[in-house]
């Protein structure tokens, strides 16, 4: 059985979708579909986090277990007598320089790696750079690179720019038993019946029938909030329902308690919920990205001048300093990031 299909049948085995099993091992969806269509091989690091995921050795994972006669051998001679031999299906995963045997003539094989069944992998140790001065000036092949290092932090960097809230406890319990049992029973909550209920009380009770439907919108936003609780992911959250909940509660506030500002708390509630829509998700990017030029800043800016402009319907034109403010904005927008997030982006 080739790499491939362990890994489909694995994660078919543990009920994981190939987005979730992304999520888990902290890489693109599309990654995950190439090793199981063999267009690519994971490394050694995700070999190891695959393995601890599904409770099976790194050997068992890549079809090289120790002792199994049937294990193809490829050799690459060495020096007169000796030879290198490592599994060809290592070659396959992408991990061959952590299956070697050595050889030599005359006598037995002998395994070096592993050297038992519980024998942990060892990181390769790089050679220290040589010093660049005119003698190499040259000569590109002192140049080292550790990829296992550059892929640690690579991901240690995209973790970062995450946009994840977790529930009081450390990121290694995000996806954790308890919480995903919380999230089954909140969708087994029948949420819709209970909306069902405010929708007839409160049109019956208080003749409200034509404002109490704004309940059946609560139901989409009921299981949007849970979504984005269990996965982490406030874009999952339909923050578009909050600003229309908003404005049409403000909407029945004016109508019945302030008939006199008819009109104008209205059109302040429009400018205020649903522009706040791009600002709510491009504040999550900005968060996300840790850059602030992210932001949708005109936006902002035209929400506070439409506002001001309601407020003193006189001095619409007074207020257009405001968008003086945009382009220094985005001038300083590094400076920004310095003080907000704590590190200047280059």
């Amino acid at each position: 059985m080739t790499l491939q299909d362990k890994l489909y049948k694995l994660r078919r085995e543990k009920g994981y979708s190939q987005e979730e099993l992304a999520e888990k091992l902290d890489v693109s969806r599309q990654a995950v579909s190439k090793w199981e269509r063999g267009e690519s091989s994971p490394d050694i690091n995700n070999i190891i986090a695959i393995a601890k995921l599904y409770d099976i050795s790194v050997d068992e994972l890549a079809g090289c277990i120790r002792g199994d006669e049937s294990t193809a051998y490829v050799s690459t001679p060495v020096s007169k007598g000796i030879s290198l031999k490592k599994p060809s299906c290592a070659e396959n995963a992408g991990i061959a320089n952590d299956f070697i045997r050595m050889t030599v003539d005359g006598d037995d094989s002998e395994d070096i790696y592993p050297q038992n069944n519980n024998a942990q992998p060892q990181q390769d140790i790089m050679p220290e750079p040589v010093p660049r001065n005119d003698t190499y000036t040259n000569n590109a092949s002192y140049t080292y690179a550790d990829s296992s290092s550059r892929a640690a932090k690579k991901a240690e960097r995209k973790k970062k720019r995450s946009f994840k809230i977790y529930d009081n406890a450390p990121p290694a319990n995000v996806n954790s038993p308890q919480k995903a049992e919380f999230c089954r029973k909140a969708k087994k909550f029948p949420f819709w019946a209970l909306m069902l209920f405010c929708f007839f009380f409160f049109g019956g009770m208080f003749d409200l029938f034509g404002w109490s439907w704004i309940f059946f919108l609560f139901i989409p936003l009921y299981y949007t909030t849970i979504s984005a609780y269990e996965k982490n992911n406030m874009n999952y959250f339909c923050y578009p329902l909050v600003a229309t909940i908003a404005f049409l509660g403000c909407v029945f506030v004016e109508n019945n308690l302030f008939r006199h500002y008819s009109g104008t708390l209205t059109s302040i509630a429009a400018i205020f919920w649903f522009l706040s829509i791009p600002l709510y998700y491009t504040g999550i990017l900005a968060y996300r990205k840790k850059q602030c030029k992210y932001f949708c800043f005109p936006v902002l800016v035209t929400m506070v001048y439409l506002i001001f402009g309601l407020i003193y319907s006189r001095l619409f034109t007074a207020f257009l300093w405001l968008f003086a403010l945009i382009p220094f904005y985005y001038v300083y927008s590094s400076s920004i990031d310095k003080r907000i997030f704590g590190k200047k982006r280059k």
